[in-house]
């Protein structure tokens, strides 16, 4: 299945187009990694238990979009010694500060048990053998991409039968992807009128708002593709798996919400949790 994506281009130039946005925004943005987890698990609640789970549960683990690596870090605290973690993300700026976070958690004497490893790579095109990986972890990230169905169909070819991906997704209706989608359709007007492309954005580029929003503003007028799905979608993408778990987390107002599960109705993400089949 083809997914229709926001803008009609062709792959070369849609991911260089992505690459050059997250190389300029790094995903949430802060200087360092205490700023940065600080920021990411107080708007995300539920994450580093989320992250110790799949630890626990997984010895061998790749995550696609490894941003600042502040999740990769968290994991590795739990993973068992002779575990490892590689993430990869499309973003070469991305991947550099994360293997300076590796270093800062050294010097803030996080116990990380395994120490992950970074590297440049496509999410729709993976560089690992067929049916060779034990777990896939991808949060908040293959909405971005400009075919997210390569993304999934990547996915599910690394896996090795009975291999298991925890893949994060934003969920169609939730309020913070509504207003994300009705402030970029706003800015789809302004470009149309003014003749230009991505208007407010450029007006902001630059200005982070980090300690406040992270990145969410930039992400929102500047990414170039931002994908949402409802149920029904995400059963289809991912039909050839088993699906063990589907359901909605994350707040659309997460400072408001101290539950650090962060489950109901409202959350703005599906999280998606797959296994491959033993007979594929």
């Amino acid at each position: 299945m083809t997914v229709a994506s926001e803008q009609d281009e062709a792959p070369d130039e849609a991911m260089h187009s992505t690459r050059t946005f997250w190389n300029a925004s790094p995903c949430n943005g802060q200087e360092n990694l205490v700023a940065r987890k600080k920021y990411r698990y107080r708007s995300e609640p539920w994450l580093p238990g989320y992250m110790k789970r799949i630890a626990e549960n997984h010895k061998n683990i790749v995550e696609i979009g490894s941003g600042l690596g502040t999740d990769a870090l968290t994991c590795c605290l739990h993973l068992p010694e002779d575990g490892s973690y590689r993430g990869i993300d499309y973003s070469n700026e991305s991947v550099a500060k994360a293997k300076e976070a590796l270093e800062e958690a050294k010097t803030e004497n996080w116990d990380v048990k395994v120490e992950p490893t970074f590297q440049v790579g496509d999410a729709e095109s993976l560089d690992f053998k067929t049916n060779s990986l034990e777990c896939v972890f991808s949060f908040g990230v293959l909405h971005h991409t400009a075919h997210p169905q390569r993304a999934f169909d990547e996915v599910y070819r690394v896996l090795e039968p009975g291999g298991k991906a925890y893949v994060i997704l934003y969920r169609r209706w939730a309020l913070k992807v509504a207003v994300a989608k009705i402030l970029r359709g706003f800015q789809h007007a302004v470009d149309f009128v003014t003749r230009r492309e991505r208007t407010i954005y450029k007006l902001i580029d630059g200005r982070h708002l980090e300690s406040l929003m992270g990145t969410a503003v930039l992400e929102c007028f500047g990414v170039p593709y931002l994908d949402c799905f409802d149920k029904r979608e995400v059963e289809r993408f991912f039909s050839d798996f088993q699906i063990d778990a589907l359901y909605p987390i994350g707040y659309s107002l997460p400072w408001f919400h101290k539950d650090p599960s962060s489950l109901g109705p409202f959350g703005y993400y599906w999280a998606i949790e797959i296994t491959k089949p033993e007979s594929s």
